[in-house]
């Protein structure tokens, strides 16, 4: 899990930002920044496996650019069958 707290901004330029786990987890909080913005930015939360791979962002104002990604997911395997959600 990662958390970032601010109360001032937030600048994500060209950078990522990754949390993952095998079981629960891979979650991403941002809270409480004036402004978070990304220019090429990348956040991405994955679980391979349980709960998890969310993102929540809570900003006054929040800018992406258009180059920017966010991405979630979770992958788990069912009898050696693999099932993304």
């Amino acid at each position: 899990m990662v958390i970032i707290e601010s109360a001032g901004e937030v600048l994500m330029a060209k950078s990522e930002l990754t949390a993952s786990a095998a079981k629960d987890g891979g979650n991403i909080t941002i809270s409480k920044p004036g402004l978070l913005f990304m220019n090429r930015g990348k956040l991405s939360a994955n679980a391979v496996y349980g709960q998890g791979g969310y993102i929540s962002v809570v900003a006054d104002t929040f800018l992406p650019s258009v180059d920017s990604l966010i991405t979630t997911g979770r992958r788990k395997w069912w009898r050696r069958t693999l099932v993304e959600d």
